[in-house]
């Protein structure tokens, strides 16, 4: 059994002692967001403790949710639990989102989405979030026993303890429905654009791709000590190339 200390994937967590410099910044057509660790952890402690409060440790958390960084968040806190992330993908336009493979039923489980179409019904747990970075809560009204993934959150403390977990525990099931193990993930990170990044002298590095592997390029940007820097998939191509200026982030060639 593993640690917080010895725990390969929650090592590679932000803390709220990291607040020395941008982990992550989010780029959409209407917002620039600048994350230190401390907030990230911040956030990643709140859905720890509600996942935990509402589900019990080690939940099986169903995410349908776009690139964006309350999805790395919601992955954060789920792995704080010792938790499984299932990762969806959506087949056609205005098709719900779903996973590969396992949907979550039942207790100890849950399914977060940023739209209430893609919100799975057998869920224990059903959190809608919204995406604007500085919401206190979601706008529209919810269904009956829909929580809100921002509002529901705030009176979480503002740190979570970690609990012994195997490295060999599940923590991951990819889109495609391969499952990664906490050690198997950490193994798997993408780090070519990272070291890439790092051997140009460069301070962050361009997140490329989207779902599941978004998150671990996240992860191998963390490992090399270089911000993470995310831009909504649903912006103008232009904001790509004045995001990498800005953060001072190679493209990719």
């Amino acid at each position: 059994m593993t640690t917080a200390q010895t725990d390969p994937l929650v090592r590679l967590l932000p803390t709220s002692a990291d607040s020395d410099r941008p982990w992550l910044v989010w780029y959409s057509e209407e917002e620039r967001i600048e994350l230190t660790g401390r907030v990230l952890s911040m956030w990643q402690a709140k859905t720890a403790g509600l996942l935990c409060e509402e589900l019990g440790d080690r939940p099986d958390v169903q995410v349908a949710m776009s690139t964006h960084w309350r999805t790395v968040t919601w992955c954060g806190g789920t792995w704080l639990t010792g938790g499984l992330v299932r990762f969806c993908t959506r087949d056609g336009e205005g098709v719900p989102m779903r996973t590969a493979s396992g949907s979550p039923t039942g207790p100890g489980t849950a399914s977060i989405a940023f739209e209430a179409r893609d919100l799975d019904p057998r869920a224990g747990l059903r959190m809608l979030v919204p995406r604007p970075s500085l919401a206190l809560r979601r706008d529209e009204a919810l269904e009956p026993l829909v929580l809100d993934g921002v509002a529901d959150l705030m009176a979480q403390p503002d740190v979570f303890v970690p609990g012994p977990v195997s490295a060999e525990a599940p923590a991951l099931v990819r889109e495609d429905g391969a499952v990664l193990t906490r050690r198997g993930l950490v193994e798997a990170l993408p780090e070519t654009r990272a070291l890439r990044a790092q051997e140009a002298g460069a301070r962050a590095v361009m997140i490329d791709s989207e779902g599941s592997a978004a998150v671990l390029e996240v992860l191998a940007a963390w490992r090399r000590g270089l911000s993470a820097v995310m831009v909504d998939a649903g912006a103008a191509p232009g904001l790509r190339a004045t995001a990498a200026r800005q953060e001072g982030a190679p493209l990719s060639p």
